[in-house]
């Protein structure tokens, strides 16, 4: 196993500041809140371990799901987490428990009636965790660094694959081209500079492959975000670029479903200036070419599942901690009120 050698720079930075975290409440105590399946810019449910009136920082989408987790009763796990489950899914949280920190599992067997998905545009069920971070709404819109006022950023995380079982039968139609079980982490690196109307919003995906059913270790790739006509029941890409770097850069090993924890680290902001400069390449994010209008917009981790599988991921600790000699160590932000504040 291996992980990024994190440079003399960043050394030399942490010694200085303990660097500003991006990550809002990174083990879910301020609770999460699920989207509505329909309406997206909707909550419908709040799920919290523990009683609380603080604003969730995280919400849970289940995009192209057939059933939602909003409205199941919880478990209380032995533990002391609490389990939210139906069919399709299940949702742990765990916040200072062996269950710690979520646990986010999909049986896309049961989404699909055990037949695969046909065609590479028909949308597959997702589970994923998200947050904004500087774009608008974010807990770190207010005072939040570009990536000019940045030297290193060290992503830091904790995960385990606690189940796995992947169908892959020729015979009844697998093909690995579009049918898998991936884990993933994706950044929106976005261009937040509002004094520049023109490219104003836009971004790309910077990605971590954390597991794929096809690949022992995942390992980059870089596309287009494309999609079809949701008309026709197509899936609808973003249009945005994709630069997902795998699991490589952090591990010379696969994560094995059953096996203990495995702690991940490394100074990400190298990779990422690597994933622009890949976009600029391609004639995406053509509007600014400057780093001091891009910043972190967000995080989203989770599942794609457009293969049939039950699968089951946990992960804890996560950390995108910023480095910079003018960095704030706390940004004060109003979205971390508590609700009626």
């Amino acid at each position: 196993m291996k992980s990024i050698i994190v440079a003399m720079g960043f050394s030399m930075a942490a010694s200085v500041t303990s660097g500003l975290e991006l990550i809002g409440d990174p083990h879910g105590e301020r609770g999460v809140a699920v989207l509505n399946l329909n309406e997206p810019e909707k909550t419908a449910a709040v799920l919290r371990l523990r009683e609380s009136t603080d604003v969730p920082v995280w919400t849970l989408a289940e995009w192209d799901s057939k059933e939602t987790i909003a409205g199941v009763e919880s478990e209380v796990l032995s533990s002391g987490a609490k389990r939210w489950k139906n069919r399709m899914k299940e949702f742990i949280m765990g916040a200072d428990t062996t269950d710690a920190d979520f646990v986010l599992m999909v049986d896309s067997i049961q989404e699909y009636g055990d037949t695969y998905r046909k065609g590479g545009q028909t949308p597959w069920p997702h589970l994923l965790l998200g947050q904004k971070i500087c774009s608008p709404g974010g807990h770190c819109e207010s005072g939040a660094p570009s990536l000019a006022d940045i030297d290193s950023i060290l992503f830091s995380i904790n995960v385990r694959m606690r189940h796995a079982l992947n169908v892959h039968a020729a015979e009844r139609g697998y093909s690995p081209k579009i049918h898998a079980a991936h884990v993933m982490m994706y950044l929106t690196v976005q261009n937040l500079n509002r004094k520049r109307a023109k490219g104003y919003g836009d971004y790309y995906w910077f990605g971590i492959t954390f597991y794929d059913d096809r690949h022992e270790v995942p390992s980059v790739y870089a596309m287009p975000d494309s999609g079809g006509d949701p008309s026709k029941g197509e899936k609808k890409g973003t249009g945005k670029f994709i630069y997902n770097v795998g699991l490589a850069p952090f591990s010379d090993t696969g994560l094995v479903p059953g096996c203990d924890w495995r702690p991940l680290s490394g100074d990400i902001y190298p990779i990422i200036i690597e994933g622009l400069n890949a976009a600029w390449k391609k004639n995406f994010l053509t509007d600014s070419k400057s780093l001091s209008d891009y910043k972190i917009g967000g995080v989203n981790i989770g599942w794609e599942v457009p293969g049939l599988s039950q699968v089951s991921f946990q992960f804890r600790n996560l950390s995108v901690r910023a480095y910079g000699p003018s960095l704030p160590e706390k940004i004060e932000s109003k979205g971390l009120k508590k609700a009626g504040g």
